[in-house]
């Protein structure tokens, strides 16, 4: 194989590496980190290409977290359908968001409340 060829075979298989570990770790930490900071070793010699996927199981395929340790909780109690848990997910995102805005109105209201009341001390 050239040696071109060979580079680009093993910046491909770096790259699926890459993420089939980002995959297993996902799977494996049962949300103990819910963030990490991403960093890579790269060689100086080729340029690195970063592709952002996104993975889904099976609807019907079954869910639960690997064995943890005595000290700490599961994040799910009982092993779930993948589509239960989407839905589980989705309506915790919808309730954040649903109050985050009623924040968010309040905080607008109390100030539209301070500027009118501001102008009527001018006004009288």
């Amino acid at each position: 194989m050239p040696p071109r060829m060979v580079a680009r075979h093993r910046l491909l298989s770096n790259m699926w590496m890459e993420l089939l570990w980002l995959i297993l770790v996902t799977l494996a930490i049962n949300g103990r980190f819910k963030n990490a900071n991403h960093q890579a070793v790269v060689n100086s010699n080729y340029s690195r290409l970063s592709i952002a996927t996104f993975q889904n199981s099976a609807q019907e395929a079954i869910v639960y977290p690997l064995k943890i340790k005595s000290e700490e909780k599961s994040v799910l109690d009982e092993p779930i359908t993948s589509s239960e848990m989407y839905k589980r997910k989705m309506s915790k995102d919808l309730e954040l968001a649903k109050l985050k805005k009623l924040v968010k109105d309040k905080q607008l209201k109390q100030e539209t409340n301070v500027k009118s009341e501001s102008v009527e001390e001018i006004l009288a």
